[in-house]
């Protein structure tokens, strides 16, 4: 039966890629969103801040455990590395992340920084990330061998069923640990049945750890598990801000209008996921051309969102978030119409990242987020002190436009240079009889 809905109808594998990615792109969206609007309503806003910066955490330290492979493991079009050393290295680095999670739970209990609550719910949300870490790299398997739609079935499944026993154990107990606990037990228990169900599929048999290209991948990935990490820190640098000089409470309001952020970068995220193996053809067969035009569809589709997104904020955005999270968001409005455009600017940031990681242009990634992360590392703390949740957003917006006109000149500069190298190489007729 779960092998049979896994597999689905096999006639047109693209539509069934782009429906079920499509979905999973929402599920992925909402699943932060669900958990704090029933937490804010069933517990309170400062319960729902905790959630938020549990998210943050997870979200920040889930890059040690992908290691920022998925996106090289789907571009790898000439098979240069085995699943084994893509999985070898996602044991790894899912250990490391396990290992992180654990020693941030002793410093925060260690220090008081955190009441053991708090902590604990940080921790069980850095152990349903670990889960994700872990499957990821299956789902780059099934997505490299062209159906993303069992990969998204997999991932909606897991999130439903954890959204859905955390809900009723939100309502049942009121109690945000017992409810992320069970949320956690969910997690794992689906994982094992939706993996071993998977592999039967793709007749993955035992895959044992091997260290065979191991070196080299490390190598290879490296500045993208860097440049990925510097992301997810400079995305949730406000949060780690308001968190370190302001209350929860605050951290629960700033969590609502943060969603935009995020809505906007994952169902970005989605729809270009299925471009992917396509557009690291182009680019390996040379096809600037068709390549430069998918590109700019995407960016026009990222704007379009953007400003549907902006629309609505300024519209209709603070009541509709005030009748999700039963608290009042109409004074930060402004704040809202801010991080929306951060969030279109952080949707140009991820895809970028991808045709620079299709180029094999990781170093280059690496040099954009040292510096954007040393401009959040030095001015968040100021942002917010200075000018409270308005300082944080427009602080924000601008280091994440530096990080997007970084990005695209450093594109269109190795364009620029393969079609040169092009011109060379195969010079036109005029030339030749010249």
């Amino acid at each position: 039966m779960l092998t049979k809905l896994l597999r689905g109808k096999e006639l047109n594998i693209d539509r069934e890629n782009f429906i079920w990615n499509l979905i999973a792109g929402g599920v992925n969206a909402s699943e932060s969103i669900v958990m704090m609007m029933v937490i804010t309503r069933l517990i309170g806003t400062a319960s729902s801040g905790i959630l938020n910066i549990a998210f943050a955490v997870g979200n920040l330290l889930m890059n040690i455990g992908k290691f920022g492979v998925r996106n090289y493991q789907v571009t790898d079009a000439k098979r240069k590395y085995s699943f084994e050393t893509y999985y070898s290295l996602r044991i790894l680095s899912v250990a490391m992340m396990l290992v992180a999670a654990l020693i941030n739970f002793g410093i925060k209990v260690g220090t008081g920084e955190y009441e053991m609550g708090k902590a604990l719910v940080v921790l069980f949300i850095c152990l349903i990330y670990c889960i994700e870490s872990y499957e990821d790299v299956y789902l780059g398997k099934y997505q490299q061998e062209g159906r993303l739609d069992i990969a998204s079935k997999i991932f909606i499944i897991r999130w439903i069923m954890t959204m859905l026993v955390f809900v009723v154990v939100s309502l049942i107990t009121k109690n945000l640990v017992i409810s992320t606990l069970a949320a956690l037990i969910t997690t794992l228990v689906f994982e094992i049945i939706l993996i071993y169900t998977s592999k039967k599929i793709f007749d993955l048999k035992k895959i044992s750890f091997t260290t065979d290209g191991l070196k080299s991948l490390i190598k290879q990935c490296f500045a993208l598990f860097i440049s990925m990490f510097a992301t997810f820190y400079v995305t949730n640098a406000p949060k780690y801000a308001i968190d370190k000089y302001m209350d929860e409470t605050t951290q629960g309001y700033f969590g609502y209008i943060a969603m935009a952020v995020f809505v906007i970068e994952l169902l970005n995220n989605f729809l270009y996921q299925p471009q992917m193996v396509a557009l690291s053809e182009e680019w390996s067969s040379r096809n600037i051309k068709a390549l430069n035009h998918r590109a700019a569809r995407q960016y026009l589709l990222i704007a379009a969102i953007t400003v549907v997104c902006l629309g609505g904020a300024y519209l209709i955005g603070p009541e509709a978030l005030t009748i999700i999270f039963g608290d009042d968001v109409t004074p930060y409005r402004k704040e809202l119409c801010v991080i929306v455009l951060a969030g279109g600017a952080l949707a140009y940031v991820g895809y970028t990242s991808v045709l620079l990681t299709i180029m094999r242009k990781q170093k280059f990634l690496l040099y954009g987020m040292i510096f954007i992360s040393l401009l959040a590392l030095i001015g968040f703390g100021r942002a917010v002190q200075s000018g409270g949740m308005m300082g944080v957003s427009v602080y924000y917006l601008i280091i994440m436009v530096i990080l997007v006109i970084y990005n695209v000149i450093c594109i269109n500069l190795f364009i620029h240079k393969v079609k040169n190298e092009s011109e060379v190489d195969h010079p036109s007729d005029s030339n030749v009889n010249s």
